[in-house]
């Protein structure tokens, strides 16, 4: 076994496994919290961190498999279809919230 593949099955065991599990444990401690009036705000935080780690690891995950800080075209593509997806969703919600201003 490489070390190069060790890593990789790390980050798919980390960000398939690990990271959502421990989202859904902070998720459902947020909710016990609230249900009893108490601090539940750091517990959604930590779940929202988790997936977000979950996201970056198997982003990793995906340029290491293929090669993608290496190859500039592969690197290039995923940067801009993060760009992409970012301004479509934010241009989807300014056009929300400016339907709601002119009602």
């Amino acid at each position: 076994m490489s070390l190069d593949g060790a890593i990789t099955n790390l980050a798919s065991w980390a960000g398939n496994a690990m990271m959502p599990t421990m989202a859904g444990m902070f998720f459902s401690g947020a909710v016990y919290r609230y249900s009893k009036g108490g601090q539940f705000e750091n517990l959604l935080y930590g779940g929202f961190g988790a997936l977000m780690c979950s996201g970056i690891l198997r982003a990793l995950k995906g340029f290491v498999q293929n090669a993608g800080a290496t190859n500039a075209d592969a690197y290039w593509t995923a940067v801009l279809n993060l760009v992409n997806w970012t301004a479509n969703v934010n241009r989807e919600r300014l056009s929300e919230l400016s339907s709601l201003d002119s009602a």
